[in-house]
């Protein structure tokens, strides 16, 4: 038990629901959860159906002979729920009964509601409410090296923080957008402006990221000894610091650390990484602090996937949209070229799985039937098998292309066998690799160059350089990756869309196959184009091999 959380608890008070009252809430602190009770069992079971999913697992584990449920739940046949989903539960109730007189809250519930779920409102009263405005810290730092407005978005975006989640909530902004500006002044106007010497843990995915974030906030003005670094192959941090940057990987092996630093505020970048029952989100949710705020460029849309990371963070606050600061001139365009690899092999073999239109069909009931698994599989195995002939075509196309290219892959051995074809047939380009494995100062180095030059190409894993890293100088995105994650292709996209010098258009080459789940992947990510981007492919080749 969380014994700095029991004194907001009433749970020893039974389960009753006191006269004239639908609905009771509790906070548990054995479980750090919160509970709705109904007096009505069908009313209960419609509130639960509201907050639940179509579970898209059940389909792939009934392919393997398991039966799984249909739907996932976010909140329990018990009741209980993630706190931060407390004011999407009251919005329900509202709406369905037209007021909240229905609904019974303890004081001790109602005082977790504040200093939790609100933590801010009480330093902030009217007058600062009326005269409140975001500080920077570059224009009134003497170290920061260079003094960078803030946009108005961002400024937006701090003060819906502040002053609508209190310090509790999620952001979205496009990759390029400034999050690490964000950040920073968000720190920045909470010290100056409302509360001192809170000490913060900005958590980030990689260790890379936190070598990067120092570098972002020591520029923007911080002074190098309120800000430290902790992650993996240090020898110690600076235990007086107010300002910690940390990665998963390492805090998920030090969760020591996090007692003995005692955190007030979290901030989580790259906040969509924490999947529903992950290590991340556990370590999120048992971190015993006040203030946490996630921001992403791209918030999940599975609704179960966004309301896990309400639960633990709040509320998303502020969205600015991808097409709006191209427009303004923020990022840069896009423009998006389609290359369809025709194997003939295939197109003449319908007896394989993984033709589009096989002769055998699918029926996962029957014993003897082919399951989708198998020419899944069956797809996957020739793209590796066939690796040469598929993607020769795309090496050669290289070659050609003006600015610095990022080509992004997924499987390690399938990586380095298209780094090692490319060094043979790249010309006077100079080739690069990162994956997992790479240390962090040789992934710095590599970025360096790119920043530097033009005309490189570097091969990077997908799970390493689609998020986060900053490559001003990146003209063009070669995806090897048959994805539709929506965060993935979001993310991956980004990298390219910070505005530079030397270029005016990010350009993405989204290759396909004429296979069954290259194609219904296609077909997935082209939506994605013309939701997020508004866009259609600019051009479409096709090459036979």
């Amino acid at each position: 038990m969380n014994q700095s959380l029991v004194r907001y608890s009433d749970v020893s008070s039974g389960d009753s629901i006191p006269d004239g009252k639908s609905f009771r809430i509790l906070f548990d602190p054995n479980l750090n959860m919160m509970r709705v009770i109904c007096a009505e069992p069908k009313i209960f079971e419609f509130m639960r159906d509201a907050f639940s999913s179509q579970n898209d697992a059940a389909f792939y584990m009934s392919m393997h002979g398991y039966s799984i449920d249909q739907k996932v739940y976010l909140i329990n046949p018990f009741g209980y729920f993630k706190p931060g989903m407390l004011f999407e539960i009251l919005e329900y109730i509202r709406n369905h009964f037209g007021n909240l007189s229905c609904v019974y809250m303890s004081e001790q519930c109602r005082d977790y509601v504040s200093d939790y779920l609100t933590p801010m409102r009480r330093y902030i009263g009217n007058q600062l409410r009326d005269s409140f405005s975001v500080g920077n810290i570059t224009r009134d730092s003497r170290t920061s090296k260079e003094f960078m407005e803030l946009r108005d978005y961002q400024e937006e975006a701090i003060r819906r923080i502040i002053l609508e989640g209190f310090c509790r909530g999620m952001v979205e902004l496009p990759t390029s957008a400034g999050k690490s500006l964000v950040i920073a002044n968000l720190i920045y106007t909470v010290d100056k402006r409302i509360l001192k010497g809170l000490r913060y843990l900005i958590f980030v995915p990689n260790s890379q990221l936190v070598t990067q974030f120092y570098k972002d906030l020591i520029g923007y003005g911080f002074n190098p000894n309120d800000v430290t670094k902790l992650t993996s192959g240090m020898k110690g941090y600076n235990r007086n610091a107010r300002i910690i940057i940390s990665n998963r990987q390492f805090l998920f092996k030090n969760k020591d650390v996090l007692e003995e630093a005692k955190i007030d505020f979290l901030i989580n970048d790259e906040v969509h990484q924490g999947k529903p029952k992950s290590a991340t989100l556990e370590l999120v949710d048992n971190l015993d602090c006040k203030f946490k705020v996630g921001l992403s460029a791209t918030i999940p849309r599975s609704k179960y996937e966004k309301l896990s990371l309400v639960g633990s963070f709040g509320r998303v606050l502020y969205v600015e949209e991808i097409t709006d600061l191209q427009k303004k001139g923020y990022i840069s365009k896009l423009e998006i070229n389609l290359i369809k690899i025709v194997d003939k092999y295939v197109s003449s073999n319908r007896s394989l799985l993984f033709n589009e239109d096989p002769i055998r069909k699918f029926n996962a009931k029957d014993a003897n039937g082919i399951s989708f698994n198998d020419a899944y599989d069956s797809e996957i195995k020739y793209i590796n098998d066939n690796y040469i002939k598929l993607y020769s075509p795309i090496l050669n196309h290289l070659r050609t292309l003006e600015g610095n290219t990022l080509v992004l892959f997924d499987r390690l051995e399938f990586g380095k066998n298209m780094f090692e074809l490319a060094k043979e047939s790249s010309g006077e380009k100079s080739v690069l690799y990162i994956d997992g494995q790479t240390p962090v100062s040789d992934r710095e180095h590599s970025r360096e160059i790119l920043e530097k030059s033009n005309g490189n190409i570097i091969f990077g894993q997908c799970s390493i350089l689609s998020t986060g890293i900053n490559i001003k100088n990146l003209t063009n995105l070669v995806l090897m990756v048959s994805t539709k994650s929506f965060s993935r292709i979001l993310q991956s996209i980004g990298r390219t869309l910070r505005l530079h010098k030397d270029k005016d258009t990010a350009r993405l080459f989204d290759i396909s196959f004429n296979f069954k789940y290259s194609q219904k992947h296609l077909g997935e990510r082209l939506q994605i184009y013309r939701k997020m981007y508004n866009k259609t492919p600019d051009t479409t080749r096709i090459i036979e091999v």
